[in-house]
């Protein structure tokens, strides 16, 4: 019997491991991917309540009963004001934020309702 030296791989073997590198790499990519979608979706979701706080703030009294609309940037919104069901002295607030690719956001608060706030500021006065 004669024992042939055997260097390097067959073409076999070299085939299996550039499979099973391709089967790796293609599950790294497939992994990358979908961290860059869900961090483009955090700062999405991250903007839309920059915006909808802005709208908040920048509307400190809204009559129950009353609606705006408006665009920031490639954001539209809407904010709307109604009555506590159970304190007559808040209104709830609410504003939505849309995004371009059909998403909503949507922030409450509550604050006190108009005849409180007179109250509030007669009573400042005095």
């Amino acid at each position: 019997m004669s024992k042939t030296r055997r260097d390097g791989f067959t073409l076999v073997e070299a085939l299996v491991a550039m499979a099973i590198a391709a089967a790796g790499f293609a599950g790294l990519y497939q992994l990358l991917s979908g961290a860059a979608q869900l961090e483009r979706s955090a700062q999405q979701v991250q903007s839309m309540t920059v915006v909808a706080e802005s709208v908040l703030l920048r509307t400190p009294f809204m009559p129950a009963g009353q609606a705006l609309q408006g665009a920031e940037g490639e954001y539209e919104w809407s904010i709307s004001a109604i009555a506590d069901p159970e304190l007559a002295t808040l209104s709830i607030v609410t504003v939505t934020v849309f995004s371009p690719d059909g998403r909503s956001l949507r922030l409450r608060s509550a604050r006190p309702a108009q005849e409180q706030l007179a109250e509030t500021e007669e009573a400042e006065r005095r």
